[in-house]
């Protein structure tokens, strides 16, 4: 269990990036489009959205480059053919809404983000290592600006 006062330095506020300021990809996309919206935006790994706004799982660049190993030769055209569901990462770790701040913790040490879907895995948005380690940041430097630390 997280103590209250670390809790108010690491979430005084939500961290979810909202979905409409998450870049994503549909499962009908090209692998090209895909791999065009990660290296324009210098992401890894971006969501992958149905039309329903659901999470399907999620795409990287380590994911289009792997299967561009797999083929005989590396071609554009095959990249423009082929969609992003043939593809993805449909095997991901996400949080459902309500989820407790320790379970965060845990599960962002394997990852850059995760996914925040609600019961019905509606896209919610993610939550990022980046926001997590600014709040780690904030609370070395300010905790004991506030409080004495005592060994028990």
């Amino acid at each position: 269990m997280i103590g209250p006062v670390v809790t108010h330095y690491l979430f005084p506020e939500e961290l979810l990036i909202p979905a409409e300021n998450v870049a994503h990809v549909m499962p009908e996309h090209s692998v090209m489009h895909a791999a065009l919206v990660l290296s324009s935006l210098g992401y890894n790994r971006i969501p992958v959205i149905d039309d329903d706004g659901k999470f399907a799982g999620t795409i990287g660049l380590s994911t289009i480059m792997g299967d561009l190993l797999d083929w005989d030769e590396i071609s554009g055209e095959k990249m423009k053919t082929l969609k992003v569901e043939d593809v993805m990462d449909r095997k991901n770790n996400v949080l459902v809404q309500g989820y407790d701040d320790a379970q965060l913790l845990r599960e962002m040490v394997h990852f850059n983000f995760l996914p925040v879907v609600d019961e019905k895995n509606v896209f919610l948005g993610i939550v990022t290592r980046k926001e997590i380690l600014k709040r780690i940041n904030f609370l070395a430097h300010e905790l004991e600006k506030e409080y004495r630390i005592e060994k028990k």
